[in-house]
């Protein structure tokens, strides 16, 4: 019987998306993953131009937070971006750890 990754509803005549989603979340759950998408693709411009710790920081948690977001959806087996949330999640962490060893290495110097 067919049954929503996203709601869970299920039923015999129900029609799913290729992704497994009902006409009633498919287009919730794209606009979702859109909008996570694009402030993840606009914080990490921002995070490779910008030199400011607390900016770099700043876009870096907004990268984490879409991520665990979209990371939802992953774990539902929905297609959302790539790399995967999951992969996001885990450069994002390695990303904070080096800005604040930086920001530490440059305190010491001053």
């Amino acid at each position: 019987m067919p049954r929503c990754k996203n709601c869970g509803h299920f039923s015999l005549f129900l029609k799913l998306s290729p992704e497994g989603l009902c006409d009633s979340c498919m287009p919730i759950v794209d606009n979702i993953i859109g909008s996570c998408a694009r402030i993840m693709n606009d914080s990490l411009n921002k995070l490779e131009k910008s030199n400011d710790f607390a900016s770099r920081l700043q876009y870096c948690n907004a990268l984490f937070e879409n991520a665990v977001r979209l990371q939802e959806y992953e774990k539902r087996g929905i297609s959302t971006i790539k790399p995967k949330p999951s992969i996001f999640i885990e450069e994002c962490e390695k990303i904070k750890k080096d800005l604040y060893h930086q920001s530490i290495s440059q305190d010491k110097v001053c």
